[in-house]
């Protein structure tokens, strides 16, 4: 990346995107790592459902 930001936050973005930028395209060097995160989101499905049904979460 040849841009340099020039705002605090977009500096602070740069310096975290340095930190993570060998890990941000793994699935594609190790085929066991899934391109997905499908396990993720079938385990917050019935919860979802759940909060859709029901109109939300509400509380007293």
């Amino acid at each position: 990346m040849n841009l340099k930001p020039q705002s605090p936050e977009g500096q602070q973005f740069f310096r975290n995107y340095l930190t993570i930028e060998k890990h941000l395209l793994l699935f594609l060097d190790n085929e066991t790592v899934p391109p997905t995160n499908h396990s993720s989101e079938q385990a917050l499905r019935w919860s979802v459902v759940f909060r859709k049904v029901t109109h939300g979460f509400y509380s007293d």
